[in-house]
């Protein structure tokens, strides 16, 4: 009867123990503390472009030094988890780069109002930042917005918004 008990709880024991080691959240200390787990990767282009700015300069509204080449983030390379988003890509490229990326939240998503200090009413109260993605304009916000490998990803200032 008592090794018929111990055998009983020691399998018990034993399912309990397989259920918690599949259920655990079990990673390297570098997927810890950075939280990022393996996962596959995408390559994308992402660019910031403000040339129609620089052919508007009436409409400033304020003095800003604007690049002569009319790119805030000149078209670059960037590998991100399967899964993200087109702000991902703005928020990484201008992370690598060291620039700034401003945004509010809504329930639609992210907006991108400002990149590298050139903000949305800085060219007067139809300017701001729009994207695209392989030349098309989404209808969501680009938070809601899932890249896919080989992606161009453009943000745009423009200074006349036309819906």
């Amino acid at each position: 009867g008592r090794k018929h008990m111990l055998l009983i709880a020691a399998g018990g024991a034993m399912i309990v123990l397989a259920v918690v080691i599949a259920l655990a959240d079990i990673r390297t200390p570098e997927e810890y503390y950075t939280g990022h787990e393996e996962t596959e990767e995408i390559t994308v282009t992402v660019s910031a472009d403000c040339t129609e700015a620089l052919q508007h300069p009436e409409k400033a509204q304020r003095a800003l030094a604007l690049p002569e080449d009319g790119y805030v983030i000149a078209p670059v390379e960037i590998d991100l988890a399967e899964g993200s988003t087109a702000f991902d890509a703005i928020v990484e490229a201008s992370k690598q780069l060291q620039i700034t990326v401003d945004h509010t939240s809504s329930a639609m998503g992210a907006y991108v109002s400002g990149i590298d200090m050139l903000y949305e009413f800085d060219y007067g109260g139809e300017s701001g930042w729009l994207y695209y993605v392989n030349g098309q304009r989404p209808s969501v916000a680009s938070s809601a917005y899932r890249l896919s490998d080989g992606d161009t990803v453009c943000f745009a200032y423009t200074t006349h918004l036309s819906y």
